[in-house]
């Protein structure tokens, strides 16, 4: 058995000694796969850093762990040399669990990068790949979230924690914020993305990006101070940053209504019905040609989630019931809302 390793700034004693220890794994009757992940995998950004990292899938006898099983992490003088030592890490994964359970974006990506340096029976390999079709099924949502929910966390919820004065919370939302923001590049550009450690400068080469990306994004980073003048320059960075991206996901996910309203009904489970009867009034008023203000629109909205009104019925009965509603909406709206609901009371 022989590594697939191209980079010629590995030292042929390495080569021999992962080489070595593998071929010793694949001996094993409960192994079913090898994988060779991080630098040894096939992005090949193996370096004096880097740990050895080596993935095995076993079959437990009789629901057994084989105790043959390394610990996880170790170090070992490399064979033929004197005080070299490489640090190996052995992801041991159970086959059997690891069929039945979800991955995350970080697990995918190590795996489609990695190398299957021993597969007997086909079954890692095809593994591998319907983790990867299942992961890729649910991005188009985790998409809709990231971008539903961002503006909230770029803008909204740093600046309420800012007039409360309490700059370091502001702070630590941005940098979830900017977390964020990486990640919905690598989505927009159909990418699953990697470890942290790779994530932003990977994020760089990415095909899709707005515009001067790397020198805002750089920028939004850097904490100058605990100040409010700093929270509302990397709120500004960063939405610059996701205007440029909205257009774009925008046409990619044809997206008719609000993307939060969308989110909050279709994805986060705020919300369980489909349309409120809030909505329908407005759909009707807008249907029949009706301008009203926004102060009306936003109080009508209100009023009907306020009093759980579910028809045309009950709102032009609270109407003419209370007085107090009446004076607080204008006389146009009110005489709207009658002409408009009355007739099917």
């Amino acid at each position: 058995m022989k590594i697939a390793i191209s980079n010629n700034s590995i030292d042929p004693l390495f080569q021999a000694t992962v080489n070595d220890f593998i071929t010793r794994l694949s001996k094993k009757p409960e192994v079913l796969g090898i994988v060779l992940l991080g630098g040894l995998g096939m992005k090949q950004h193996f370096d004096k850093f880097s740990d050895v990292d080596i993935s095995v899938f076993v079959i437990k006898p009789l629901n057994k762990i084989p105790n043959w099983l390394p610990g996880f992490e170790f170090e070992f003088e490399i064979l033929n040399s004197r005080n070299k030592y490489l640090s190996f890490n052995i992801h041991q994964q159970d086959f059997i669990l690891e069929k039945s359970s979800t991955w995350n974006a970080v697990k995918v990506e190590a795996y489609m990068n990695g190398i299957v340096a021993f597969d007997k029976q086909n079954k890692i390999t095809n593994l591998i790949k319907h983790k990867i079709k299942q992961f890729k099924k649910q991005a188009s949502k985790r998409l809709i979230e990231i971008f539903a929910m961002l503006p909230a966390s770029i803008e909204f919820h740093p600046l309420k924690q800012c007039h409360r004065g309490l700059i370091s919370n502001a702070h630590f939302i941005l940098n979830n914020a900017i977390s964020d923001i990486v990640e919905l590049i690598y989505l927009v550009n159909g990418s699953i993305f990697p470890h942290p450690k790779w994530r932003i400068e990977n994020s760089f080469k990415l095909q899709i990006l707005p515009k001067f990306y790397k020198k805002k994004l750089n920028q939004a980073l850097i904490i100058r101070e605990l100040s409010a003048r700093d929270i509302y320059r990397r709120i500004k960075l960063l939405k610059s940053i996701y205007m440029d991206l909205k257009l774009e996901i925008s046409e990619k996910l044809n997206l008719n209504s609000d993307p939060y309203t969308y989110a909050c009904k279709k994805i986060l489970n705020r919300q369980l019905i489909n349309q409120p009867y809030c909505e329908k009034v407005m759909k009707i008023i807008k249907f029949r040609g009706i301008k009203i203000s926004s102060k009306d629109s936003k109080y009508l909205f209100g009023l009907i989630n306020f009093y759980l009104i579910s028809n045309s019925s009950e709102l032009v009965s609270l109407l003419n019931s209370n007085q107090n509603i009446r004076s607080r909406m204008s006389k146009e709206m009110y005489n709207i809302i009658m002409n408009a609901f009355n007739d099917a009371k």
